[in-house]
């Protein structure tokens, strides 16, 4: 089964809802790319509030505002395309209630081992 989040997912992202929680992940942050690459605010490039895995509820993703600050990073818009892009990295998707990778391939594999890896590195340097 394919999963994708649709257009309706992208209005979601200019909600008031998602600009107050979008916020909260970068005051946490410092205003900072998390990747540490040298972005500052008077860099020309915006930064992204980016989630490390998808759920999914009854079939439902849950609204992008309604997860913890542990399942959120910031980083700048040119490590969020190299994640993606040059990575490959593909999101995790989860069912909520079974805590079931619902899309697991090769590419999102990767992408789950990478976050228990950034995971690890987090619990080792708090």
């Amino acid at each position: 089964m394919k999963y994708s989040k649709s257009e309706e997912y992208a209005k979601k992202l200019q909600t008031t809802e998602w600009m107050v929680f979008r916020k909260m992940v970068y005051v946490r942050d410092g205003y900072r790319c998390t990747y540490d690459c040298g972005w500052t605010k008077d860099r020309d490039i915006p930064l992204v509030a980016h989630h490390k895995v998808y759920y999914m509820i009854n079939g439902e993703f849950v609204e992008p505002w309604d997860y913890s600050l542990d399942d959120m990073i910031t980083l700048c818009q040119t490590c969020h395309n190299i994640y993606h892009i040059d990575f490959g990295y593909d999101m995790p998707i989860i069912d909520k209630n079974t805590n079931k990778v619902l899309n697991e391939d090769e590419k999102t594999r990767r992408t789950r081992l990478a976050i228990e890896e950034m995971k690890r590195k987090e619990k080792s340097n708090a």
